[in-house]
């Protein structure tokens, strides 16, 4: 009887070992790396009872090259960066993230690893409460740092002094060296699925012809006047007669945006526009990007497709939004643009090019039958 009890304890025993060691072990490899598709780690690793909303950092010092201004926030449940700094990995060079035509900011997108890492760090530093250097005092650093933290009771605002956080300096300039190294590498693009759908595209054209640059932004923002997200349509180009037209911010009914992303989607899907690399022309005469973002279930990615190069089309313009051609321009356009063009230079402002008929689809020839075979 004792030896039976001792084996079932034996036994009881090993199985809550195993138990404890699944546990430990689902929590250790799972728990802390729960992946969201691959792009974001589990916040609750480090349960700092608050959640990073946006972090800025301004910092003038006597040392230019010292200085730095950035902005880290979230975008459509993307981390994000833009601003200024100085080059960490040699030189003199100041790194800045760019604005499209429309002076909407271009950030540089993040990894989840380095947002968490950011915020675990804030959450750890005792930085004191930010003051404005004497206006007499030449030699001191202005460094103001502004956090805004989500907790259960709702939005948290910081203003702390940055001067002597040398740890925190590193860390954040290296994040940002780090996002734009990233931006500058060539990538392929990313599968685009029959379950994605268009929510955003940006077309921008620069060439020595005024006439032939515009800009074109179709997506979802919010505005400093309001809060909610809506669809805003802006354009810049120049008609007929060579008079700017420009308009920005204007909002577009939900149903006419996605009535003009479905038109869109279909053609991008449907024309196989190569990579985007930027005009290695010295006067830049010829760039063309074609920014197209995509979401696809809970993922939100974006292509960048050159214009310049294959295959193209061509809308109309309303008030608000793109269009379909009428028949006479589809006609016209049709013969305008039948045959290809190669730019061969330009003479002053003017492009000159060679028409070439285009390719012919060599036809399958018809594979000849055999003839029966005679029974004998």
């Amino acid at each position: 009887m004792r030896k039976a009890l001792k084996i079932a304890l034996i036994i009881v025993s090993v199985i809550a070992f195993i138990t404890l060691a699944g546990v430990l072990l689902y929590r250790f490899f799972i728990g802390s790396r729960i992946q969201d598709e691959g792009r974001m780690e589990n916040p609750d690793a480090y349960r700092a009872g608050k959640d990073l909303v946006e972090f800025k950092w301004r910092q003038n010092h006597r040392n230019y090259y010292s200085s730095f201004s950035l902005k880290f926030y979230q975008e459509n449940d993307m981390p994000l960066l833009t601003g200024w700094f100085p080059s960490q990995s040699g030189g003199d060079e100041i790194r800045e993230s760019q604005t499209d035509a429309f002076s909407n900011p271009i950030p540089w997108q993040l990894t989840w690893v380095q947002w968490f890492a950011l915020q675990n760090v804030l959450a750890e530093s005792e930085l004191p409460a930010y003051r404005k250097p004497s206006s007499d005092s030449y030699d001191e650093v202005d460094s103001e740092i502004r956090i805004v933290w989500r907790t259960d009771d709702g939005d948290e605002a910081q203003t702390l002094s940055g001067s002597q956080a040398e740890a925190l300096e590193a860390l954040v300039l290296g994040i940002a060296e780090e996002a734009y190294a990233a931006s500058k590498l060539e990538t392929e693009q990313r599968e685009v699925r029959e379950t994605a759908a268009l929510v955003g595209i940006y077309w921008e054209q620069t060439a020595s012809s005024a006439r032939d640059c515009f800009s074109f932004l179709l997506d979802e923002r919010t505005l400093p006047s309001r809060a909610e997200k809506q669809m805003l349509f802006s354009y810049r180009y120049q008609d007929g007669d060579g008079k700017p037209i420009f308009r920005q911010n204007i909002a577009v009914e939900p149903e006419k945006a996605q009535a003009c992303f479905s038109s869109i989607r279909q053609e991008l899907r449907a024309l196989d526009l190569p990579v985007y690399h930027p005009s290695t022309s010295p006067d830049g005469a010829e760039n063309s990007c074609i920014c197209a973002t995509w979401q696809d279930g809970s993922e939100v990615f974006t292509n960048n497709y050159g214009g310049l190069v294959g295959p193209f089309f061509v809308c109309g313009l309303t008030e608000d939004s793109f269009c379909s051609l009428p028949p006479d321009q589809m006609e016209r356009f049709k013969k305008k643009f039948h045959k290809a063009e190669i730019l061969l230079g330009f003479r002053g402002d003017e492009p000159v090019t060679l028409k070439v008929e285009p390719k012919q689809k060599n036809a399958t020839p018809e594979k000849q039958r055999k003839p029966p075979s005679q029974e004998r």
